[in-house]
C-alpha cells in the first residue's frame, strides 16, 4: 500500500518558483520532436551532453511519512532508462511535497510511446507505482 497520494504529475517545457515556494509550470505536454539522423559528420548540438535542451518532471505528493520516491522511464521496447530521480520524503504528519526533475532531451533516441512512472521505492519489495504518464517522441526534420 503507498505511503503517499499523488495530486499531480506532469510534463513541461519551463517551470518557474516564486519567493514563496509556489511553482507555475509553462507549456505542458505529452510528445517531443526529436531530429532525424543526419546523413554528415556534424554532430547536432541536440545530442551533445551540454547542450540544455530537455524539459521537466513535476510532480506534487501527500504523504504522512517517509518514503522514497523515484520515476522510472521505459522505452518503447519496454527497456528502462535508468537515471537519478529519487527524492526521500520525510514529513512530520500529513504534508504537501512537490518536486521537478529535469530530463535531457538526448535520454529519448527512438520514435515511439515511452512510459514514465512515479515510484514509490522500498527496501522490502518491489517498487510501487503511483502514477503513470505516456510521452510520445516524434521524428522530424
Amino acid at each position: 500500500m503507498a505511503d503517499c497520494k499523488v495530486l499531480a504529475f506532469l510534463l513541461c517545457d519551463k517551470t518557474t518558483v516564486d519567493g514563496q515556494g509556489r511553482v507555475t509550470l509553462h507549456a505542458l505536454f505529452d510528445g517531443i520532436v526529436i531530429p532525424r539522423p543526419s546523413t554528415t559528420r556534424h554532430l547536432s548540438p541536440f545530442r551533445s551532453g551540454k547542450n540544455a535542451q530537455g524539459f521537466y518532471v513535476f510532480y506534487k505528493i501527500v504523504a504522512d511519512q517517509q518514503c522514497r520516491i523515484g520515476l522510472r522511464i521505459l522505452d518503447p521496447s519496454g527497456v528502462e532508462i535508468i537515471g537519478d530521480w529519487h527524492d526521500s520524503i520525510n514529513p512530520q504528519g500529513p504534508s504537501v511535497w512537490q518536486a521537478i526533475w529535469g530530463l535531457n532531451a538526448s535520454l529519448f533516441q527512438v520514435p515511439g510511446r515511452y512510459q514514465l512512472d512515479l515510484m514509490q521505492e522500498t527496501d522490502y519489495s518491489a517498487p510501487l507505482s503511483l502514477a503513470s504518464t505516456p510521452l510520445v517522441v516524434f521524428q522530424g526534420d
